[in-house]
């Protein structure tokens, strides 16, 4: 891609990439990887990085349970569901999180919170259907954002944050990293059942 992140709406991914430039992070965008050697990552055109780590973060693809099923996918062997992420076309399956495929703006992306928001409206619209809860269906497209606070080590961080009203890039020098180290601990603890909740935040 030319504008890797540019999901993040072009002004936070102009200042995401102004402060990567800062950092001293050279970035190379735009040619595909041909190979990858012990010492670094050729890529198409012949030119090589040299690397004592490399590590490469494959792009999505479908399971290969869901390909050889029967169920309905997309083009990368996803998961097609409606709003309330039943199976288009099955009455009794559902599908979340990473199996599934997301319809919604182009922005979009498959986040930890939103699996988990995908659950609880998951779990509401079974239980609506079989009688034992009240109202109208829930959606999981009105959960949709992007939130992540870019890790930078202990010269900072960046927040970001998107949805269909605002897209936000927030640096956070220093105490950025403090915040994700934090952030940490409260998740494995809430996790872990020994520190309540926190109301309105995603999991």
């Amino acid at each position: 891609m030319d504008k890797p992140g540019i999901r993040l709406g072009e002004k936070a991914y102009n200042s995401a990439m102004d402060m990567l430039k800062k950092l001293n992070i050279n970035i190379k965008t735009g040619k595909k990887i041909k190979e990858f050697q012990k010492d670094g990552v050729v890529l198409e055109d012949g030119e090589k990085i040299e690397a004592d780590v490399i590590a490469f973060i494959p792009a999505t693809d479908g399971h290969k349970a869901i390909k050889e099923s029967d169920l309905p996918q997309n083009e990368a062997g996803f998961i097609k569901i409606d709003d309330t992420t039943k199976v288009i076309d099955f009455d009794h399956i559902y599908a979340i999180g990473d199996s599934a495929a997301l319809e919604g703006p182009d922005w979009k992306a498959k986040q930890g919170h939103l699996a988990e928001a995908m659950a609880r409206v998951c779990a509401f619209n079974i239980a609506l259907k079989e009688g034992k809860a009240k109202g109208a269906p829930k959606s999981y497209k009105e959960h949709m954002s992007i939130i992540c606070l870019m890790d930078m080590g202990t010269k900072g961080a960046g927040l970001v944050y998107r949805n269909d009203k605002k897209a936000i890039f927030l640096p956070m020098p220093i105490i950025g990293h403090y915040l994700k180290k934090l952030w940490g601990m409260q998740f494995k603890l809430v996790k872990m059942k020994k520190l309540p909740k926190l109301p309105y935040i995603n999991y």
